[in-house]
């Protein structure tokens, strides 16, 4: 997923909140190669276009980096305002509960990578949401964007 810099991923929700009737949901992450001062301004975008912003680590199978988050807050006004789930799987599973009929669930900065674990529930964010969606079958949930844009 490309929208892994504050310009893409601004641009990804202005584009989702044009085509939304309810909230925007969005799941995002920056990988430790965004240059530091960098990452308060995706919190910034996050906090601005987003009604839920949910910072996550951006890949399914590592362990988080409490210091990407900490920097992704930096830029909130209100860093009350936002949820931080440190696991990926968690993160995007907890966005879809709480998504309504009408909403858009962006899940950005990402790996589109196969995954390895015992409780593996896809092969990438795509599928895990999927998969979530078909197992909670009576959720219509939300129309869900991933892949690569910018």
């Amino acid at each position: 997923d490309c929208a892994d810099t504050p310009v893409r991923l601004a641009a990804c929700l202005q584009a989702l909140r044009q085509v939304t009737a309810g909230r925007v949901l969005c799941v995002y992450s920056a990988s430790d190669e965004l240059p530091a001062n960098e990452r308060p301004l995706l919190g910034r975008v996050a906090e601005q276009a987003a009604d839920i912003g949910i910072i996550t680590n951006s890949s399914l199978n590592c362990e988080p980096s409490l210091r990407v988050a900490h920097d992704i807050l930096d830029g909130y006004e209100r860093p009350a305002k936002a949820h931080t789930i440190p696991g990926r799987i968690n993160a995007i599973q907890w966005a879809l509960s709480k998504a309504r009929p009408g909403d858009s669930l962006l899940i950005a900065g990402g790996s589109r990578t196969g995954w390895l674990g015992e409780d593996t529930q896809g092969t990438d964010d795509y599928e895990l949401a999927r998969n979530w969606l078909y197992e909670s079958g009576d959720n219509p949930g939300p129309r869900i964007l991933t892949g690569a844009f910018g």
